[in-house]
């Protein structure tokens, strides 16, 4: 029996007519749906990224946005997607917005809606966001965080899987998909292989980094003209407000000196180890002195604490783009 090799294999046909693009065609330019200043900043049918490290107050900077673009629009829906925090603080995070917009806090707005989707797997958080898009038809959606729906972040594979998806729902949508990622320590780039998929796609990914009690926001790229710097704090009712000054991280060259050649980059100390170096090389006889200069060490922006209780040390250049997270173990990380 002889086997027709090219029909067994032909695949289905394809229309190309579908993606060839039409020169003669008058298109509009991408619908603008916020901006900073004058430099548009996300547009509709496209994705960007907010990156920060721990604690830089990207889920604040996300509060600020959607009560920009819905205090400047009449109509458009925001959809806002948690994948990680409990109920409480997800409607912290949406009476938050609700309070910049002079709405009542108690009350729902057809024109915002806020998922908690902490309890789902990752496969459940993926196929929820994309049915909510599908659904909802959002004019501007902000998933934080997309780590949450891979298993893993150095995953080529699930990277471009996740991106591709969200460049197809951004598509058919016409909405705009804001995303939340970490930056890789000791560095100001996204993390992972996703980080790296993202960044590649994005229309704009936007930095974010904490100063002591301001956040600073600078574009790390932007497709369309680059907007100006901007600074927030969080005011006395728990609510970001825009700030003027950025402040500096304190310089103590004195506890550099000391924790810089204890703590090389990449490498990270459980307490105790730390203590009893620190107590070596300074020759103390008590725990207690070797404890303070740690604690000062923290308090001053010169070491830092992972969410694993190690400790690392990032080196500081005036002129350097790298994050200066704090030890804020009383505090949330947003």
């Amino acid at each position: 029996m002889i086997v027709d090799i090219e029909k067994t294999t032909r695949q289905p046909e394809i229309d190309y007519d579908k993606f060839l693009i039409d020169l003669s065609e008058d298109l509009p330019e991408p619908l603008p749906l916020l901006s900073i200043g004058d430099k548009t900043l996300f547009t509709a049918g496209n994705l960007s990224a907010i990156v920060g490290a721990a604690k830089s107050r990207k889920s604040f900077l996300c509060g600020l946005l959607m009560s920009k673009f819905l205090s400047e629009n009449e109509t458009g829906t925001v959809v806002y997607f948690d994948t990680e925090q409990s109920l409480h603080y997800v409607l912290k995070a949406g009476r938050r917005v609700h309070k910049l917009l002079d709405w009542d806090e108690y009350l729902n707005n057809e024109r915002l809606k806020i998922f908690k989707l902490r309890e789902l797997s990752t496969t459940e958080r993926l196929n929820f966001i994309k049915g909510a898009v599908n659904h909802f038809h959002p004019a501007l959606c902000f998933v934080d965080g997309i780590v949450d729906l891979v298993l893993d972040f150095n995953s080529l594979s699930e990277s471009t899987m996740i991106v591709d998806l969200f460049l197809k729902l951004s598509e058919i949508n016409n909405c705009h998909i804001c995303s939340i990622i970490h930056m890789n320590m000791g560095s100001s780039k996204a993390r992972g292989h996703l980080g790296t998929q993202l960044t590649n796609k994005c229309e704009s990914i936007i930095q974010v980094k904490k100063n002591n009690d301001v956040s600073e926001v600078t574009p790390g790229f932007c497709r369309n003209q680059d907007f100006e710097s901007f600074n927030f704090r969080i005011n006395s009712e728990g609510l970001p407000e825009y700030c003027d000054e950025v402040l500096k991280p304190k310089v103590n060259s004195k506890l550099r000196a000391l924790f810089e050649p204890l703590l090389p980059l990449n490498v990270s100390l459980e307490f105790n180890i730390l203590r009893d170096k620190v107590k070596d090389v300074c020759n103390l006889k008590s725990n207690r002195g070797a404890e303070l200069k740690i604690k000062k060490g923290l308090e001053e922006g010169i070491i830092f604490k992972n969410s694993l209780g190690y400790y690392y040390y990032i080196p500081f250049s005036s002129d350097s783009d790298l994050p200066f997270p704090e030890n804020t173990d009383n505090e949330l990380t947003f």
